[in-house]
């Protein structure tokens, strides 16, 4: 039994990308934050900030990348102003995960009690990787609303995340990868 965590606000940021050069820029609809967002919202205050959309900023990163999307003083604003108790981001490519480590380390700063997570095709094939990240709590592995409900539901009342289906996430000095074995069965 570990200590019950207020989770009333949920962050959901579907964040800047970062392009190589002469890469096209595009903004999709971020459907991934939509369904989590929709599958929360009973249980806590809960908003999507799409980082691309809202803005054309961009600026250079390493080598030949840039990030394009809302400054990182923008997703700050956003988050302070919110007061969220869980930020989740959404990273479909590698190559966004720097943004993403970036996100992270800005929300510690903020509040180093904001429970991170982060989904998507990248960390759900490496969790690993991206739990060495230290401002990282959190990865859920593949379809995230059952599971973003049940870490919202154990973190609020204090029982282990050991046995969430599809979260890989810090305990101590390890990182634990419980496999997704469990699917939504009905779409409809």
């Amino acid at each position: 039994m570990t200590t019950p965590r207020k989770i009333e606000r949920v962050f959901l940021l579907f964040p800047p990308v970062r392009l190589c050069r002469d890469t096209m820029k595009v903004a999709s609809t971020p459907l991934g934050a939509a369904y989590l967002a929709a599958a929360v919202r009973e249980t806590v205050d809960v908003r999507i900030m799409d980082a691309v959309v809202e803005s054309e900023h961009s600026h250079p990163m390493d080598g030949d990348f840039t990030w394009y999307g809302a400054p990182l003083e923008v997703i700050r604003r956003r988050i302070e102003d919110f007061q969220p108790d869980l930020v989740g981001l959404t990273c479909i490519f590698s190559s966004v995960f720097p943004v993403i480590r970036e996100v992270c380390r800005v929300v510690k700063l903020i509040d180093p009690g904001i429970a991170t997570i982060v989904g998507g095709t990248y960390p759900t094939f490496l969790p690993e990787r991206c739990l060495e990240e230290p401002a990282l709590d959190m990865v859920c592995l593949g379809e995230g609303e059952q599971t973003l409900r049940e870490v919202i539901e154990r973190l609020r009342s204090g029982r282990p995340l050991t046995e969430v289906d599809g979260l890989a996430f810090k305990d101590g000095g390890r990182t634990v990868v419980n496999p997704k074995t469990r699917w939504i069965e009905n779409l409809a």
